[in-house]
């Protein structure tokens, strides 16, 4: 089953938050987005024996009432289980964010930014700092959505902490599924709002650290998998801020025009299967993102220049062979990195132990060298 008409039509004339996205592979019979949603709204009908849009809308509210009315009895439980689960994703050390998440009645996004920002006042460079940063703004674009696809992708994972739920009420997964179910079909058959007066499920807030206070994550969330959903995003958008230009006037630029909330319902449609494109590779080259490090893998790529990035993403999209070794290099790199940071703080703790101190006199030079970390191939971005 594809997809409704109007929003193909949308796709096909370049109008949804990726906008004509250089980072998206060329077309061969049809647009690869239209291809990519077909193929995901198909797999999404596919679990309904019939599609009525009204019925469908009143079950989804009917079963979102009974949902939180037991989770109202089990709020503490479940916003410590989303901590748990955060951890578990992340395994973030101790006293480097603060992460203050909430099950709410109603969130209020009033504050936040409906459409890309007004910047008639800006002054550009020169027109190829224009360019650039146009660029920036469309990479940029792409990563938010994938964010929402990543953060989708596990939050809604039931099954991912099924046994965590069933000890707090084992009404809650079963509920879970059928609102996830029934939502993941209707954001294709829901009107864009253009003013503020809608409804939102959650909501985060990302606070970068200074001299004083370490990084502060909020979030909430009207139900579980939502705050889940909003505290993996916050902590995903933290790790693109690593790809930002490094000027703050031009980063704010860049995020005053890709970062809106009216960007969100496109990317939640285009997120999670594009989303779905990096996990397959990852499972043929034989690597976990979860393993790998969703941060870590996030900040990589959000660190390759514009033109890079896009060559990149169009090969991994693509799911060509080059992709499959641009992740596979990528995943390395990230594996390397890791091990050496944990070698360097396992080091840095025996110094601080002192109980055994060696002198560089005690040992030969060839007994100094270590072949294997001799062997080991640094990558940089121009290896992929």
């Amino acid at each position: 089953m594809k997809a409704p008409k109007n929003i193909i039509d949308i796709i096909n004339s370049n109008k949804t938050s990726l906008g004509d996205n250089p980072a998206i592979p060329p077309e061969l019979n049809e647009k690869f987005l239209v291809f990519l949603v077909n193929e995901h709204y198909n797999n999404i009908a596919e679990q309904f024996s019939h599609i009525d849009i009204n019925e469908l809308s009143n079950e989804l509210s009917k079963t979102i009432t009974e949902c939180r009315r037991y989770e109202l009895q089990n709020r503490q439980a479940l916003e410590q289980l989303c901590m748990e689960l955060t951890n578990e994703i992340f395994g973030i050390p101790n006293g480097t964010i603060m992460i203050d998440m909430k099950l709410v009645d109603k969130v209020d996004a009033k504050q936040e930014r409906l459409v890309p920002e007004s910047t008639i006042d800006y002054s550009f460079d020169n027109i190829e700092d224009m360019n650039n940063l146009t660029n920036e703004i469309y990479k940029r674009r792409l990563l938010n959505a994938l964010i929402i696809g990543a953060a989708t992708y596990y939050a809604e994972n039931i099954s991912f902490y099924t046994n965590e739920l069933n000890h707090i009420d084992p009404i809650l997964p079963k509920l879970y599924e059928k609102i996830l179910a029934i939502n993941s079909l209707l954001i294709f058959h829901t009107k864009q709002y253009k003013n503020g007066s809608r409804t939102d499920g959650g909501k985060v807030d990302v606070y970068l650290s200074n001299p004083e206070t370490p990084v502060r994550i909020k979030a909430e969330g009207i139900m579980f998998p939502i705050l889940l959903e909003e505290t993996i995003k916050g902590l995903l958008e933290l790790s693109i801020s690593h790809g930002l230009p490094e000027s703050r006037e031009k980063a704010e630029y860049v995020t005053s025009k890709s970062d809106f909330k009216l960007a969100e319902i496109w990317d939640q449609r285009l997120g999670l299967p594009l989303w779905n494109r990096i996990v397959n590779i990852m499972e043929n080259i034989g690597e976990d993102p979860l393993e790998v490090g969703l941060n870590f893998l996030f900040m990589e790529i959000s660190k390759l220049k514009p033109s890079h990035f896009n060559a990149v993403m169009q090969e991994v999209f693509a799911n060509t062979k080059a992709g499959h070794s641009i992740m596979k290099k990528m995943s390395d790199k990230i594996h390397y990195e890791k091990e050496r940071d944990e070698f360097d703080d396992y080091m840095l703790q025996q110094d601080n132990d002192n109980q055994y101190p060696l002198n560089d006199g005690d040992f030969s030079s060839d007994e100094l060298i270590n072949d294997d970390l001799c062997a080991t191939n640094i990558l940089d971005e121009t290896d992929y």
